[in-house]
């Protein structure tokens, strides 16, 4: 895959995670979407190490500090990996709170299916 492989890979996923962070954000609010955030990057990150270096902002998730110390010569696999888990972590953890109402009708919004408003969930 290569360095910019790698680096594509992350792009994509930061995008996917930008998403659902500006999604979801209005609906929750910061503190709380910090607070899930926060507790998903813990998880995955007992996992795959890198992902620690992720830092959750009310802004959304900082890769800052893994763009600086990323090793873009290891296994691409286990980036994909572990970002791919990150999301699933994200999103368990919604569901769990929520019902998975509002994952469900996230995952319609992502797809383009139709707008997520703050008076539907």
């Amino acid at each position: 895959m290569g360095k910019e492989g790698i680096a594509r890979e992350i792009e994509s996923y930061q995008h996917i995670i930008g998403e659902i962070w500006r999604r979801i954000a209005p609906v929750l609010g910061p503190l709380s979407l910090r607070a899930i955030a926060e507790r998903a990057v813990a998880l995955t990150s007992a996992e795959f190490k890198f992902i620690g270096m992720i830092r959750v902002t009310d802004e959304g998730l900082s890769l800052e500090k893994l763009w600086e110390e990323l090793d873009t010569s290891g296994d691409p696999r286990a980036i994909r990996n572990g970002f791919r888990k990150l999301v699933v972590n994200l999103m368990d953890i919604l569901t769990g709170l929520t019902g998975g109402i509002l994952v469900n009708r996230l995952l319609r919004e992502v797809e383009g299916l139709r707008e997520l408003t703050e008076e539907e969930v």
